[in-house]
């Protein structure tokens, strides 16, 4: 959970992106004129050209709690864009407060880092868009985290359909803190002398790089059988190859996936209001089933700001297994790795093996001019 003091930062941020941007809004004719776009200006009765260079900026976060322990994370950012009919070109920076992170044997902390992007969209047809981004993380100077992320994808607007994939592949590694608090290792040295063999030892701590590897891939369809409500299918496949190194310092990989799929309903009841929901159910590479949904609302003050809250609830259900024989196995990898069996690298010690929930709920305040 956050501090008491993150929790001030958090409340000056929303603050400071709701009620601010509300105090600076033009007047209602202004920016409905903008919206069309087909009215014509009060000097010369031409149309008005559609704005060039224009900004987002705000704060999103989540909490989640269940799969692993509880945990909560801000990100403020700013993202500056230029467009044109067939390109746009945006160029943002956002701020990760108490992102957690896994050692991959069932401990966690929280890193805060610094994320530059860039992002390119091109639009070859009306109906067209092509799209990729690129994020490069880098974490403060006293906790070390490095990442690369990249993303590719296309959306088509059919009018009745729209389909859409969306690719991500990314990189990460860092210090996992705690871990300076293992013991320390020892290197016998063995030289010869006049009065025989001497040994003499040498202390030195570990210092534990941990190395990531993910990547998500997801194609999704919605059909709009009302110009305000669409049925939304998606399907999504995540893997995970997370790299640490045990005692005996050498390096064992671990690869973990899911295959899921979504059937929800998107509406827009009212200009300044949007509603969403779905079914998600799924399976693992442990073997567990997936089994959830999600629930969200949107509310558009004015086309300027728009607020968005999401509650994700999902059911883990556990694979029936030998009781005798998974303790046995268990003992055993233990015994020859020093760690608890665990390929999901963000599952807590408490749930290797047990069904459970998992929760999450996540916000975004974004200001658009």
């Amino acid at each position: 959970m956050p501090t008491s003091g993150s929790s001030r930062l958090c409340a000056a941020f929303l603050v400071a992106f709701i009620l601010i941007p509300c105090l600076l809004l033009p007047a209602r004719d202004a920016f409905s004129r903008e919206a069309t776009g087909t009215e014509n200006d009060e000097a010369g009765g031409e149309e008005s050209k559609p704005r060039v260079f224009g900004f987002n900026a705000g704060i999103q976060g989540s909490y989640s709690t269940g799969i692993s322990t509880s945990s909560f994370y801000y990100q403020p950012f700013v993202d500056l864009y230029l467009k044109h009919n067939y390109v746009r070109f945006t160029a943002g920076m956002s701020r990760f407060q108490d992102m957690q992170i896994t050692d991959g044997e069932g401990e966690f902390e929280t890193v805060n880092f610094t994320q530059p992007k860039l992002a390119l969209s091109l639009y070859p047809h009306r109906v067209i868009e092509l799209f990729g981004e690129y994020y490069y993380s880098t974490g403060d100077k006293k906790h070390y985290y490095r990442s690369h992320e990249g993303t590719a994808g296309f959306f088509l607007d059919f009018g009745k359909v729209t389909l859409g994939a969306t690719a991500t592949k990314s990189r990460t590694e860092y210090h996992f803190k705690s871990d300076d608090r293992k013991d320390k290792t020892s290197i016998v040295y063995q030289s010869g002398t006049l009065f025989g063999l001497w040994l003499r030892y040498q202390y030195y701590k570990r210092r534990y790089i941990t190395r990531s590897e993910d990547m998500d891939v997801f194609p999704e369809l919605s059909w709009f059988v009302h110009h305000t409500t669409s049925l939304d299918a998606k399907y999504e496949y995540r893997e995970t190859i997370f790299e640490y190194v045990p005692g005996d310092f050498q390096y064992h990989h671990d690869r973990y996936y899911t295959h899921t799929g979504r059937l929800g309903v998107s509406s827009d009841p009212w200009r300044y209001f949007s509603l969403r929901a779905g079914v998600v159910a799924g399976k693992d590479s442990e073997e567990y089933i997936i089994a959830g949904g999600d629930v969200g609302v949107t509310f558009n003050i004015l086309d300027y700001v728009m607020i968005t809250s999401t509650y994700t609830p999902e059911y883990y259900m556990a694979p029936e297994t030998n009781a005798v024989l998974q303790t046995i196995k268990d003992l055993i990898y233990r015994r020859l790795w020093g760690r608890p069996r665990i390929r999901n690298p963000l599952l807590r010690n408490s749930g290797i093996g047990t069904s459970f929930w998992n929760h999450g709920v996540s916000f975004s305040v974004v200001y658009t001019y």
